[in-house]
């Protein structure tokens, strides 16, 4: 629930909401069903049926495992530019206060590469733990979250009229089912949001092995996802709303949440030592969500690179390459073309590849099963 509750999920949902309606909502629920759903399915079952995740469709070839490991490449890809996605929530949370109470400025762009490094560190440290201490801190991304955007959708709604912007989450426009640019959003933020395609779930898998039922998880997982992000909606697009800014809201999530929430914070609590702390509760959780989410992500590789080093080493490596890789991201570089690329182009390839390998798996399963029948114990 960690890897699929994470950052996309809560703001760049609402987003998605504002510009489609609630036939964003009907199609994300298609999606769900009919792809991620199995998907989903698949990865935790056949992660579940592995002794170590370097085995991850191994067994299908030379093609399986070179899925397994572009999608491996391609999750800590995401994560190089993640890193400086948390570092600027992590200055915003350190800021906030002093911004709205004193006047000092919010964003210290000198900072961000220092903060990408004790980042990086505190990576390192959280791959080398144990599944019980990494699923603890998942467990409290989550509930502080959920807990924070109650809170903000409270409210939000509070707030005189503000119910009209909940015509944006559950007002259908029929047309819409046409465009072809709405199946494809929300077929890419299933796969963004629920870390599909990365990785990250069959390896979570094989650590959860014996220990229930794949399909219960994944059932889980999805409607956590679905009512996480019907949750953020109603609080981001109430409180833009109540600030008059529902029309300064982008395509970006990391944009609405420094544009957007300053002002929605100030209105909702007030100016003054409440909107202070207010702001820095949200940033630094939205910071601690992005990095349980960049962890979740940058396993899938470190555990391939525990076939030949240590975890100490693997986690120091894999670390400094994504510090040394990202670097030029936390010196001002713009991102938005690698964000595209990795999660619009990379993993839906990806995403497409897999469900290919699990076919040709259930097809060869089929058939293996059909001899067996036939010839018995000669087969």
């Amino acid at each position: 629930m960690g890897a699929a509750f994470g950052l996309g999920n809560v703001m760049r949902f609402p987003t998605l909401c504002l510009y489609y309606g609630g036939a964003f909502v009907i199609a994300y629920v298609i999606v769900l069903s009919l792809f991620a759903l199995p998907l989903l399915c698949a990865e935790l079952n056949f992660g579940a049926r592995v002794n170590k995740f370097s085995l991850y469709l191994s067994a299908q070839g030379r093609f399986g495992g070179g899925v397994r490991n572009i999608s491996c490449l391609n999750s800590s890809a995401i994560v190089i530019y993640y890193i400086t996605i948390i570092s600027l929530l992590a200055v915003r949370a350190c800021t906030f206060y002093g911004s709205i109470n004193v006047g000092y400025h919010s964003d210290i762009p000198q900072t961000t590469p220092l903060f990408a490094a004790l980042c990086c560190c505190a990576l390192a440290f959280a791959l080398t733990r144990k599944a019980h201490s990494r699923a603890r801190l998942c467990a409290l991304t989550v509930c502080m979250q959920t807990t924070l955007f109650g809170i903000l959708a409270i409210k939000g709604l509070s707030h005189t009229d503000s119910l009209q912007a909940l015509e944006y989450i559950f007002r259908v426009q029929n047309d819409a089912f046409a465009d072809i640019q709405l199946w494809s959003s929300a077929l890419g933020q299933a796969l963004l949001s629920l870390s599909l395609a990365a990785g990250a779930m069959p390896c979570f898998a094989c650590e959860m092995k014996g220990k229930g039922n794949p399909a219960r998880f994944a059932a889980v997982i999805l409607c956590a996802n679905f009512f996480g992000g019907i949750l953020s909606s109603i609080a981001t697009l109430s409180l833009a709303y109540s600030c008059g800014m529902l029309g300064g809201i982008s395509g970006s999530g990391i944009d609405n949440a420094f544009n957007i929430f300053p002002a929605a914070l100030s209105t909702a609590f007030g100016s003054g030592h409440a909107a202070g702390v207010a702001g820095t509760v949200f940033y630094a959780v939205l910071a601690l969500t992005a990095f349980v989410s960049a962890a979740s992500l940058a396993r899938p590789l470190f555990v391939l690179m525990l076939d030949k080093l240590s975890q100490r080493n693997a986690a120091i490596t894999l670390c400094a390459c994504i510090f040394a890789l990202g670097l030029p991201f936390a010196l001002g570089a713009d991102y938005s073309l690698a964000d595209y690329v990795c999660c619009n182009v990379v993993a839906p390839v990806i995403g497409v590849c897999e469900c290919a390998c699990f076919v040709c798996a259930a097809l060869g399963r089929r058939k293996s099963l059909k001899v067996s029948r036939r010839y018995g114990k000669r087969r």
